[in-house]
């Protein structure tokens, strides 16, 4: 069973940026893995690829410290729109919101945003139980009560694998491609390469939410990435990857398992063909991707 979403801060930056200090307080080696947060998602792809569908969605991959820097850029300079920190268990912690800018009223003068948080000293997929606290659930009106002094992180247990988002970011130390963030700060982010972005966008098509935009965009990463140098006839077979790569994927998959389910999971079999296709509408797996 895949356990609920929690909302730890919804539509308070104040409190979000006193969570994430409060989880970074007692590092005592605050080096940062890497110098800026990484882009990922469409926008990245948007960037190596200029043909690529319009998009206004910003997804980054951020140490903790960065986050804090980003919000706090975003609020001295722009409007919330919403903002939220949310506890995926399992699957780790991020930041979701929309900005505008404060002296333009337009809707498409908003910027979506997505920052999943990494950190190299505390697993943000498994925080500390408390029964004290009371999270709210996503989809829930009202706010849940919590103490922001009983929200804490395990250690990172150094024998077991990465999260996959310390892994992007590891792998993308070294890259040279950058673009700003729509501050006015210029704040520089890294942008994934696309072997990275393929894995990525490989590793959530199981399941059926824009199914259909997700695979023409996973068609295009790799007809870019000379991953067919084929007819176009051909079926989108699964590309040889690099280890690390392929590895960062199996890893992306579980923690998406941990957060969606593990796809197909909730269909039942043990019935006649009338009572299974009597459920067409909650079959969730219409079809398979070879990854």
């Amino acid at each position: 069973m895949v356990a609920k979403p929690r909302i730890l801060a919804r539509d308070n930056a104040k409190t979000i940026l006193t969570i994430l200090k409060k989880i970074i307080e007692n590092d005592e080696d605050s080096t940062s893995i890497i110098d800026y947060p990484v882009l990922i998602g469409s926008c990245a792809a948007k960037w190596h690829i200029p043909s690529f569908r319009d998009i206004n969605d910003w997804d980054l991959i951020a140490t903790i410290s960065q986050s804090i820097s980003i919000i706090n850029e975003i609020k001295t300079s722009k409007t919330f729109k919403y903002i939220k920190l949310v506890y995926y268990p399992g699957g780790g912690l991020k930041i979701i919101g929309e900005f505008i800018d404060r002296y333009i009223s337009k809707d498409e003068s908003s910027i979506i945003f997505d920052i999943e948080l990494v950190s190299d000293k505390f697993n943000l997929k498994k925080m500390k139980s408390n029964e004290v606290l009371d999270y709210d659930e996503i989809g829930n009106n009202d706010d849940g009560y919590f103490e922001i002094d009983k929200i804490d992180f395990e250690r990172i247990d150094y024998t077991q694998p990465k999260a996959s988002g310390l892994m992007i970011l590891e792998l993308c130390c070294n890259v040279e491609d950058k673009i700003l963030f729509p501050l006015p700060s210029n704040f520089l982010c890294i942008v994934a390469p696309l072997k990275i972005l393929e894995a990525l966008k490989t590793s959530h098509i199981c399941w059926p939410t824009d199914f259909h935009k997700n695979i023409a965009d996973l068609h295009l990463l790799r007809d870019i990435l000379n991953y067919k140098d084929m007819s176009i006839i051909r079926p989108l077979c699964n590309p040889q990857r690099d280890e690390l790569i392929e590895f960062l994927l199996k890893t992306r998959i579980k923690e998406t398992e941990n957060i969606r389910g593990i796809p197909g999971a909730h269909i039942n079999l043990n019935m006649t063909n009338e009572e299974f296709l009597d459920n067409n509408d909650n079959l969730f797996v219409q079809r398979r991707i070879l990854r």
